[in-house]
């Protein structure tokens, strides 16, 4: 019976927390910051616009089919902050593979095929994933360095997705640029680059197998002593 029991603890969903989406758990927050473009005074020369986001999601409530999401973000214009909000959404995640920076861990690999196929459309591009070690503090994510080239707007990024988790870490995205003066020049110019910079979604997930631990040796202290009294009254 304590096995049944224990065994039920451990693959039963606890509320408040997603099966498919590691990172949707009620309380976590992600924080990602952008940075300025080295390029901003190319784009500025040339008369560009470039706009961009920073963001922090958090988790305020989660069930099997939906999370409820506060969203907090400000706004770049070549690179200086202009406005800044937030909102409450409700995402329903079941049946689908990713949305915002979140993706099906469950099948991570697909998640993120899915994921890049909407920024680089079948035969105007080429992508490319990879399995690597990304070091957050001092935590070693299992990631994957998901890499693409758009031919139809000439640019070109990466984003580093960790496989556990099912959560974006990092995002690059780079343009070619190219002009003809007294000679020829061709460029990467960064158009954004975008980091997780804050979350206690690491912290809080290395505390539940501590919870299952503690759990654990509850009902076998409560099985023992059940056993034992049993065995002095007979």
């Amino acid at each position: 019976m304590f096995l049944l029991f224990a065994l039920t603890i451990s693959t039963t969903n606890v509320s408040g927390e997603s099966v498919s989406y590691p990172a949707l758990k009620k309380g976590v927050y992600l924080t990602y910051n952008v940075t300025k473009p080295a390029s901003m005074a190319y784009y500025a020369y040339k008369g560009l616009t470039l706009r961009y986001w920073d963001w922090r999601y958090e988790v305020l409530d989660v069930n099997d089919t939906y999370a409820k999401l506060m969203v907090n973000h400000t706004e770049y214009i070549n690179g200086t902050p202009v406005s800044s909000g937030g909102y409450i959404t409700y995402i329903n995640y079941a049946g689908i593979h990713w949305f915002e920076v979140f993706f099906d861990a469950s099948d991570i690999n697909s998640s993120i095929e899915l994921f890049i196929s909407n920024i680089v459309p079948r035969g105007n591009g080429t992508w490319s994933m990879k399995k690597i070690d990304y070091y957050f503090n001092n935590t070693v994510l299992k990631c994957i360095n998901a890499s693409y080239r758009n031919f139809a707007d000439n640019s070109y990024g990466y984003f580093v997705i960790s496989i556990d988790y099912g959560v974006m870490i990092e995002k690059v995205q780079f343009r070619f640029e190219s002009y003809t003066g007294n000679f020829s020049v061709s460029q990467l110019l960064p158009i954004e680059k975008m980091v997780l910079k804050d979350t206690n979604l690491f912290s809080l997930a290395k505390k539940y197998p501590l919870l299952l631990i503690i759990a654990i040796v509850v009902i076998v202290a409560i099985v023992v002593t059940v056993y034992y009294y049993r065995g002095v009254r007979k």
